[in-house]
């Protein structure tokens, strides 16, 4: 007889045995116990696994509520942080009030000082009149620009430089800019010192000009280190030097020439 013979009639006559003889039902029983738990062990085993589930959502609950005690505090910190930033909003828009009033202040100045420097134009301008008046009598017989500083005003550098200035610029059609750089390596005064110097921009060539009441050796020489500086610091091409002034002794023309500095000694001799 064939296994699958004896599988067939053991399944057609075992739940009939079973009925009717309880020790057979009895020791199929046992033989399934080893290959599936009983009622009683399923029954704790889903009683253990539910407990598990229960515990871990109590500590689960736990967590997030000590997460949500963290998360008040931080609010907290974020409200009293708001608090300050409103409060240093206030005084930035206090500030910001102070600086309008203060830029209304600076443009109130600013329209004085067009004002002014439209004046000074004016004067150079009228200067320049003046002194054309005199170039007719004879402008080289003026041995000093301390005779004509006394007799037109131009007692100062400044006010002398800023009077041919502003003789220079209508007459040529250009703007004598005034730049002020720093000499952070000291290469011009031997430490680090502001640089000033006036320039102008004629036919795609840069002047750089000295304008002095007098000139020495030292002045043009110092002259030439600020130029120099100028040039490096700016990667200037197609240069020039000129000095303006109407004392120039014999040791600071050899510089000059010496150093390729064209000097005048009067705006009028100016060639650009």
């Amino acid at each position: 007889m064939q296994i699958s013979e004896i599988k067939q009639i053991i399944k057609r006559e075992l739940p009939a045995i079973i009925k009717k003889d309880l020790k057979m039902r009895d020791w199929v029983l046992d033989i399934g116990k080893t290959h599936f738990p009983d009622k009683k062990e399923t029954e704790s085993k889903f009683d253990r696994i539910l407990k598990e589930i229960q515990q871990d959502r109590i500590e689960q609950s736990k967590k997030w509520e000590k997460q949500n005690k963290k998360w008040d505090e931080q609010d907290k910190k974020w409200e009293k942080q708001n608090k300050k930033w409103d409060g240093q909003d206030k005084k930035w828009e206090k500030q910001n009030k102070k600086w309008d009033g203060q830029n209304k202040k600076w443009e109130k100045q600013d329209k004085k000082w067009e004002k002014n420097h439209a004046e000074i134009r004016k004067l150079g301008v009228s200067i320049d009149k003046t002194l054309l008046r005199l170039e007719t009598m004879d402008k080289r017989h003026v041995s000093s620009i301390g005779a004509l500083g006394a007799r037109w005003g131009l007692n100062t550098e400044a006010t002398f430089r800023n009077a041919i200035k502003g003789i220079l610029e209508p007459h040529f059609n250009f703007e004598v800019t005034n730049i002020q750089d720093y000499d952070e390596e000291g290469g011009v005064f031997g430490h680090p010192e502001q640089i000033e110097l006036d320039i102008a921009i004629f036919n795609k060539t840069t002047y750089l000009i000295e304008i002095k009441s007098s000139m020495s050796r030292a002045d043009m020489y110092i002259f030439n280190k600020k130029a120099s500086f100028y040039i490096k610091k700016h990667k200037t091409k197609n240069t020039k030097l000129i000095v303006i002034s109407p004392m120039i002794d014999d040791k600071a023309k050899k510089m000059a020439k010496k150093l390729n500095i064209t000097a005048y000694s009067h705006y009028s001799d100016v060639e650009l």
